[in-house]
């Protein structure tokens, strides 16, 4: 099938895509949001007119699609002014239901209204939740906060580890016992990851993170060189832990990683293959990505975070496309389209100023995730200048 250039729309990535069970009948498409979304709209076709889809309740949307569609919803924080674009790219023989996250928290932002403060012996990071604070020096206080509920608290230097299980937070806490991860703690294993399909020219990374049942957002163990990695060494890790290695090689804006649970077992990542041929531009104003060539995967995803034209308010935007809209539609060039009925300009990614977008693949082989992704942050051109060629940064692997 030809290729063809799609204006969409793009999005970040916090989109959630549910499964359902299709009955037959009419290809009738099921929107769910978590909250009630500011615009729901879907296209009848990669060439069709935007429509406003059909509320059923304030959070469940329907339109009836005949071949190769596409659906935007928008979230917006009526408090804060941030806001977030979800779409998808779907065919009707993929799931009839959608579920949508709607998600507006920042990366960063406290997660509850309690305060837990302390003190750690040596120098490190100390997590309770999704709560976390570091200091280069020894001897330090550190603040966090979280909600109601029971923690571990972990504390991680450079050789060890220290797990403080069940933590009861139900208001301000001081921990009155200093972290003292010498004499409590575990020391870290070294461990050497490879990657035998790596070339030359790409830069190899690990990073070790650990999951409990009292911590939502896994505290990071190590960072640095695959070659040199620290662990958890098994004695130390419950059942119900999950210890996590990714391995990511690393060449320009390019990146290719593969993540899977790790207990002191096989030390040799097979990574995806990358992106080929990723190039941006601005097409009369609108931001559009093209690729050559995909590894394998479930979901191609696009993204674009940054700012409103004022620069007051946060945005973002994120596309999810199947594998088979991909096969269907043959696309392999997307325009961002933001000429929505009812769609606003402060929804909008201001492309004229700083933000960061993507393009990334991901697969998932048993429990191992293989992902494949190209990522650029343009700078803000000085005033009066025509914008220049955009520097690029890659993520963090934390």
């Amino acid at each position: 099938m030809r290729n063809r250039a799609i204006p969409l729309t793009l999005l970040l990535s916090s989109l959630v895509v549910g499964c359902g069970t299709d009955t037959a009948g009419p290809p009738l498409i099921t929107i769910k949001s978590d909250q009630a979304p500011a615009l729901v709209a879907f296209r009848d076709g990669i060439d069709a007119p935007w429509q406003t889809a059909t509320m059923k309740t304030p959070t469940t949307f329907e339109a009836e699609v005949h071949g190769p569609y596409l659906v935007t919803a928008v979230c917006e924080d009526p408090t804060t002014g941030r806001s977030r674009t979800l779409q998808v790219a779907r065919t009707p023989d993929d799931s009839h239901y959608l579920a949508l996250s709607c998600d507006l928290t920042a990366p960063g932002e406290p997660e509850g209204e309690h305060v837990i403060t302390g003190h750690m012996v040596q120098a490190g990071f100390v997590q309770l939740g999704s709560s976390s604070d570091t200091s280069d020096v020894a001897d330090w206080g550190f603040q966090l906060s979280a909600p109601n509920r029971w923690y571990d608290l972990i504390a991680v230097t450079a050789e060890r580890i220290a797990l403080r299980r069940a933590v009861e937070v139900d208001g301000d806490l001081v921990v009155t016992l200093p972290l003292d991860v010498e004499a409590e703690g575990t020391a870290l294993v070294g461990v050497t990851f490879t990657a035998p399909n790596a070339t030359p020219d790409e830069a190899l990374v690990a990073s070790v993170d650990l999951g409990t049942s009292r911590t939502p957002v896994p505290v990071h163990v190590y960072v640095g060189p695959a070659a040199t990695a620290k662990t958890v060494r098994d004695s130390a890790l419950l059942a119900t832990d999950t210890q996590h290695v990714t391995v990511r090689a690393t060449h320009g804006t390019a990146w290719r990683e593969l993540r899977r649970p790790f207990r002191g077992d096989a030390t040799e990542y097979a990574l995806p293959e990358p992106l080929g041929g990723v190039q941006w531009a601005i097409e009369h104003g609108q931001l559009s990505t093209t690729w050559t060539a995909l590894p394998p995967l479930e979901h191609l995803s696009m993204s674009a975070r940054g700012t409103v034209a004022d620069g007051t308010k946060l945005t973002a935007h994120d596309l999810d496309m199947s594998p088979r809209f991909l096969a269907e539609t043959g696309t392999t060039h997307i325009v961002i389209d933001t000429d929505i009925p009812g769609y606003q300009p402060a929804w909008r990614v201001n492309v004229t100023g700083s933000y960061t977008c993507d393009l990334t693949a991901t697969h998932e082989v048993g429990d191992a995730l293989a992902t494949s992704s190209v990522t650029e942050t343009v700078n803000v051109p000085a005033p009066g200048e025509r914008p220049t060629p955009r520097a690029a940064r890659m993520p963090s692997l934390r």
